[in-house]
């Protein structure tokens, strides 16, 4: 399907509905349940690899639609996608819904917007813009059949997007979810990663928190007050439910820089669980399974972590008769 921007640059596969129905329903047979989480958006709504355009600029929140009525704003079909996902999960059979935790109706909105203003490249009219549209999704999860069915609604918002998140996050969700909500259904979502935090990096050259040849007790030590840090800090500001849902084991941005020590890994993991538990933070380690990017496998794959990866996907397959020159 063409991207309803980038027209001819830009398209997304589309995942069929019944595929999704048969995983839930799995899910549901081993007594598992998914956080749908909402990634890509018409004409890219981060500064980020994953935003669906990349590497073209983000124009969600600056333009409207290439096709069909071009009055329309890009940002209104955006929230078309968050009301399409409420109604599909409403509409599920029992068995099928049981299966879904809650939904996250916009991943990362506007990542690096803040860093990327200050650089003269602003993808967003304003801050309040995209708390707007927060709040606006927000009312249509409210508004439908999902808080009754005890399904959640994480409202994921990044620090990379406003150039103060404490001053104006804090108030704005307090403002927009009631403590009762805040309880129920409402949760308060910020992900945590240290690969791109240099006191906490854990690096095979020098620059970052520590060496990965260092003991591992001041690794543990300089790890656990990292997690601290974010963790305490997340808990004191937002009273309600709160989760990281995405956090992993990677140790710096660089992955083939990174410390792949299986030891420090494991006891990082430890750390990061241990601490969000004594935080009252849900969290969601980033991702399952690396089969297509080896070298961030260590950092970023539970699966490799937990010693239950056996296949070895290559990146790539040659054709038989190409010759390499």
């Amino acid at each position: 399907v063409p991207d309803p921007f980038y027209v001819t640059l830009a398209a997304f596969a589309t995942v069929p509905r019944n595929w999704l129905k048969e995983l839930l329903h799995r899910c549901a047979d081993h007594d598992l349940q998914i956080l749908w989480d909402l990634h890509a958006f018409p004409g890219g709504a981060a500064d980020g690899t994953y935003n669906g355009v990349w590497p073209s600029p983000p124009e969600f929140w600056m333009q409207n639609v290439n096709i069909g009525d071009r009055s329309i704003a890009l940002a209104d079909t955006g929230l078309w996608v968050a009301q399409a996902l409420i109604n599909w999960v409403e509409g599920l059979d029992d068995k099928a819904r049981g299966a879904v935790y809650g939904v996250s109706l916009m991943n990362e909105p506007a990542h690096m917007a803040a860093s990327d203003a200050d650089q003269g490249k602003a993808f967003i009219k304003s801050e309040q813009q995209v708390l707007d549209w927060l709040a606006s999704s927000a009312d249509m999860f409210r508004k439908s059949k999902l808080p009754s069915q005890n399904k959640k609604l994480f409202v994921q918002v990044i620090e990379t997007a406003f150039k103060d998140f404490d001053e104006t996050v804090i108030p704005w969700y307090n403002d927009k979810f009631s403590k009762s909500e805040q309880q129920s259904w409402a949760v308060m979502d910020r992900h945590w990663y240290i690969a791109w935090y240099d006191k906490c990096q854990i690096r095979t050259v020098p620059g970052g928190g520590a060496m990965c040849d260092d003991s591992l007790e001041d690794i543990k030590t300089l790890l656990q007050g990292c997690a601290n840090s974010f963790a305490e800090d997340f808990a004191k500001k937002f009273d309600g439910q709160k989760a990281s849902s995405e956090f992993s084991v990677g140790t710096y941005s660089e992955a083939t820089l990174a410390c792949n020590d299986r030891e420090v890994l494991k006891a990082f993991l430890e750390v990061e669980v241990k601490t969000f538990d004594s935080n009252g933070i849900m969290p969601f380690f980033w991702t399952w399974r690396m089969p297509y990017g080896k070298v961030f496998e260590p950092g970023w794959s539970l699966k490799a972590l937990a010693g239950l990866e056996t296949s070895s996907a290559e990146q790539c397959f040659p054709l038989p008769s190409t010759s390499i020159v």
